[in-house]
């Protein structure tokens, strides 16, 4: 009885180390100190990101281990997101709308990593998930948004028809009531478009 209390409690003490390492919203960088009992080993870092394609993963060592947390203590620092290719398949687009669609919140964010870098390379693939990508933007958490808005704009970069479908969703970001993040990327987005546009247009 006593053993399984204390257990317990180790535990709760290592979910409540977790939830006080994970931000409000992004992603935040924390440390194992594996030298430390389990409830004390883990600290938050400085080092924290808005989107999880900016993430980056300092190597391991001997006492030293890494998580990155979002702000419902999901670990990317895991199979799934590190061994996701830096260039994707495009055809692995519609295993990512499906995922978007139906898969839980840790896998729609490493799915948006995957549009986004399939985006980088081969922009036009991603026309099928434009749709999915302009529902799932709406109410979603800030760090979604920014990702979904930073994939809209290399998309753009590449062709302004490919984002036409979102213009009117994109459109109401830019309002006041919107975190900062958001409306900077959603005016950045708008200017893309606009600036390709007159790239184009007649002399």
């Amino acid at each position: 009885m006593g053993d399984n209390e204390a257990s317990r409690s180790t535990l709760d003490r290592i979910r409540d180390a977790k939830q006080a390492a994970s931000p409000e919203t992004g992603y935040r960088l924390a440390e194992w100190d594996m030298l430390k009992p389990p409830a004390e080993q883990i600290e938050q870092t400085s080092r924290s990101w808005l989107t999880l394609s900016e993430v980056s993963i300092p190597p391991e060592s001997k006492f030293t281990e890494w998580s990155v947390f979002d702000r419902y203590t999901n670990d990317y620092v895991s199979q799934k997101f590190q061994q996701l290719p830096e260039e994707p398949d495009p055809e692995s687009i519609s295993q990512s709308i499906a995922a978007i669609k139906d898969g839980d919140n840790k896998t729609v964010r490493i799915e948006l990593v995957r549009i986004s870098r399939v985006a980088q390379q081969h922009p036009s693939a991603c026309e099928p998930a434009v749709p999915a990508l302009n529902n799932k933007i709406v109410g979603a958490d800030i760090a979604v948004q920014a990702e979904i808005l930073d994939i809209f704009t290399k998309l753009a970069i590449h062709n302004t028809e490919l984002v036409v479908p979102a213009l009117d969703t994109v459109d109401n970001f830019l309002s006041e009531e919107n975190d900062d993040r958001i409306r900077e990327r959603s005016v950045n987005l708008i200017n893309t478009i606009a600036d390709n546009e007159r790239a184009t247009g007649p002399d």
